[in-house]
């Protein structure tokens, strides 16, 4: 589902919603079975039962600063007011980018995996559209999904603004196309590949694999190796040779 891992957060909301869903209708069944009165347990008895659902109102989160500890995630990750800030060059992508290009050579251009109409699209409606034998039909029916990025041959530097602003962790993570596992090779066995932070070379030795094997983590987070948040970040990605060929998917900080 991508290195930021929209399928992931969306199932596990799921999850979590509808098992309480679940459980609070267990509850009330319970109630029901007992004989107990489920809207004086349940809803506020001061009002007619007209207006009950005026009077609900939505459950407020507590502050963060007295949230728990996060179960399944780095707390230096998961306890920040904003979400993490993506410039994606895959289809489709939707609404502003969270990350600004500051300035880019003429050697990177865009690109796009130029699938088939029936790329990713289940079998009986491939089979239903293939009948028509109509190419505006075979248009209506190509999926939207594209791998891409921004790749150069041998050479180039592109630089991106980070949005300070929105940085409370200092996480900056790169992804590249096309492959799950093609980050190791392009990028931390790439000699020829240069990354700068405010012209200050990051060091590979200190970057991994993260949070997906097409990605790398950078920066860790802010005073990791000596970094601090400072009033304007830019990242430099600099392509000084050789015959590997560079495909940045997404920018990624938080």
């Amino acid at each position: 589902p991508g290195p930021l891992g929209f399928q992931i957060a969306s199932d596990a909301f799921a999850y979590v919603y509808v098992s309480g869903l679940l459980l609070a209708l267990d509850t009330i069944e319970e109630d029901m079975d007992s004989g107990a009165n489920i809207f004086e347990r349940w809803f506020d008895t001061s009002v007619g039962r007209r207006d009950l659902v005026g009077q609900r109102q939505l459950l407020q989160l507590p502050p963060l600063e007295n949230m728990p500890e996060p179960r399944f995630c780095d707390p230096v990750y998961c306890s920040t007011p904003h979400p993490p800030k993506c410039l994606n060059y895959e289809l489709p992508t939707f609404g502003p980018s969270g990350i600004n290009v500051d300035s880019v050579t003429d050697d990177w251009s865009l690109w796009h995996e130029p699938n088939k109409w029936n790329y990713m699209v289940g079998k009986v409606d491939t089979a239903i559209f293939k009948n028509k034998n109509d190419p505006e039909w075979f248009e209506k029916c190509t999926h939207l999904d594209a791998c891409g990025g921004i790749r150069t041959n041998g050479k180039g530097t592109i630089v991106y603004d980070l949005p300070v602003e929105q940085m409370t962790a200092g996480l900056v993570v790169i992804c590249v196309c096309c492959g799950k596992k093609i980050a190791e090779s392009m990028v931390l066995n790439n000699d020829n590949l240069v990354f700068k932070l405010n012209d200050r070379i990051l060091e590979k030795s200190s970057m991994d694999l993260y949070p997906a094997d097409k990605c790398v983590r950078l920066l860790k987070g802010f005073e990791e190796d000596g970094y601090e948040k400072e009033e304007k970040m830019l990242l430099s990605v600099e392509v000084l040779g050789g015959d590997t060929e560079v495909k940045i998917s997404h920018v990624i900080v938080l």
